[in-house]
C-alpha cells in the first residue's frame, strides 16, 4: 500500500502500538509513595512498617468508649503486660462496640517507646498498608485506559464516517 487514498480530505494516520500489558507506571508509583507517607506519620504503623515491634500477651485493665470513628464509637483499651524490663502499658484503640472486656488477655503488637498497641503484624501491615493499593491501582489504570481508548477511537470513527459523507455528497 502506497499511503495514498482515493477519497478526498483522508490521510491515513498511522494508530500508536499499545500493549495490553502497559500501564502508566506513575499511578501505582504515585499510591505507593502516599500510603508509606501516611503509614510513617504515625509512630505505632511506623514501628511496624519498620519491623519493631514484638507481640505480648496483654492485660486488659481498662475500657472506655470516646467519639473517632465514623459512625460507631471509638472504644480504647488500656493494655499492660510486664517483661523482663519491667511493667509496661500501652493503649488499644478499636472502632465499634467494646472489643474486649477488663480480664481479658489479648495478643497485641507493641514497640518500645510507643504507646500504642496494635492487632496487626508487621506483615498484614505491609500487605495491607503498602502493597496492595498500589497492586489495585493497576487494574484501575488499565480500565481508564481501556475506556480512553475506547472514546478515542468511537470519536476518530465518527470523524471518519462525517469525512466519508461530505465527501460522497461533493463528489
Amino acid at each position: 500500500m502506497d499511503g495514498s487514498d482515493p477519497r478526498p480530505g483522508f490521510q491515513e494516520v498511522e494508530q500508536p502500538s499499545t500493549r495490553w500489558w502497559a500501564v502508566d507506571w506513575w499511578v501505582p508509583a504515585s499510591v505507593l509513595v502516599v500510603m508509606v507517607v501516611i503509614c510513617l506519620s504515625f509512630p505505632a504503623l511506623r514501628a511496624g512498617l519498620l519491623w519493631r515491634t514484638e507481640q505480648v500477651n496483654a492485660l486488659v485493665v481498662a475500657v472506655r468508649t470516646d467519639q473517632g470513628c465514623d459512625s460507631d464509637p471509638r472504644t480504647l483499651h488500656d493494655m499492660r503486660w510486664s517483661d523482663g524490663d519491667g511493667v509496661h502499658t500501652a493503649e488499644l484503640r478499636t472502632c465499634g462496640p467494646v472489643s474486649y472486656e477488663v480480664g481479658d488477655r489479648v495478643d497485641v503488637w507493641v514497640a518500645p517507646g510507643v504507646h500504642e498497641a496494635r492487632r496487626e503484624s508487621p506483615g498484614k501491615l505491609w500487605l495491607g498498608l503498602i502493597l496492595l493499593p498500589p497492586l489495585a491501582a493497576i487494574p484501575l489504570t488499565w480500565m481508564w485506559n481501556w475506556r480512553t481508548n475506547v472514546l478515542v477511537n468511537s470519536q476518530v470513527r465518527s470523524e471518519e464516517r462525517r469525512r466519508r459523507r461530505r465527501a460522497r455528497r461533493a463528489g
